[in-house]
């Protein structure tokens, strides 16, 4: 039984005086890779996690890797980015949530209220109106 598997694409860069490997999940292809941590989506982001407002301004945080799980190209550029940072607080050690899923100048954020038992998503509605037809779309919002 021979086995195909090579190992994980990675790339390492060093934020913050610390190294954070960047890994490419196991269906990401050696171009999609490349495209991904060379565009200007995934440089603004790590640029933004360094800035006053970032995660990472401070230092009680620290981003130690993150797996770039998806890559949609429009053409020859980067249409949406889809990856996982693993950031942690430095005091307690334990992991900050972080899904970040790009496109462009967009940008969505989803909140998540925990009460009790129950999960609720914070949403507004927002019409469209584009050459004769509607689409609602639904933006979260922080309260």
């Amino acid at each position: 039984m021979s086995s195909d598997s090579s190992p994980p694409l990675t790339y390492s860069i060093t934020l913050s005086c610390q190294p954070v490997q960047i890994v490419a999940a196991p269906h990401i292809s050696d171009s999609d890779f490349r495209s991904a941590i060379d565009s200007s989506l995934f440089k603004q982001w790590l640029k933004n996690t360094q800035s006053e407002n970032g995660i990472l301004h401070g230092g009680s945080m620290s981003l130690t890797r993150v797996l770039i799980q998806g890559v949609d190209m429009f053409g020859k550029h980067i249409g949406f980015l889809k990856f996982q940072a693993d950031v942690f607080d430095k005091q307690t050690g334990k992991k900050v949530p972080g899904i970040v899923f790009a496109r462009g100048a967009a940008v969505a954020v989803l909140i998540l209220l925990k009460s009790e038992e129950m999960t609720y998503a914070v949403l507004t509605e927002q019409v469209d109106i584009c050459f004769g037809f509607c689409n609602k779309r639904y933006n979260a919002v922080l309260i």
